[in-house]
């Protein structure tokens, strides 16, 4: 799955962490996961976008073994998420790049690799159905 980046890792290692642990908070998994990606780089690590977006659908209840709650603020990136979630369900063909676009409404603002976590999850079966 390199075409979702070290973010799109990043997010899958974290999402079967919570599967494998139930009792491991999200933003606790993603620290994690993105210190192993990232063991040098500590702003790597704490990098919001693409952890607003994997807390934002952990909160959905769509991440298995993880309840439906408020795991960030609901920020920019927090309706970003939840956007690019309705587009990739009725148009999965998608790249991380024109689903940005989709979401922004080619506003021409950059993204900060959201959308590689949001495609990463959505595409390794990671989340699951409503």
């Amino acid at each position: 799955m390199s075409e979702y980046g070290p973010y799109g890792r990043v997010a899958l290692a974290a999402a079967k962490s919570l599967s494998a642990n139930s009792a491991l908070h999200p933003a606790k998994a993603w620290e994690a996961a993105a210190r192993h990606e990232f063991p040098t780089s500590p702003s790597s690590q704490e990098k919001g976008c693409p952890r607003t977006t994997f807390l934002t659908l952990c909160g959905t209840g769509l991440i298995a073994g993880v309840p439906s709650g408020e795991y960030c603020e609901r920020t920019a990136n927090w309706e970003h998420a939840l956007a690019g979630l309705a587009i990739a369900a009725s148009e999965p063909d998608h790249t991380p790049t024109s689903l940005w676009k989709r979401v922004t409404n080619s506003s021409g603002k950059a993204h900060n690799r959201q959308m590689h976590v949001l495609l990463a999850l959505v595409r390794s079966g990671l989340l699951t159905r409503r």
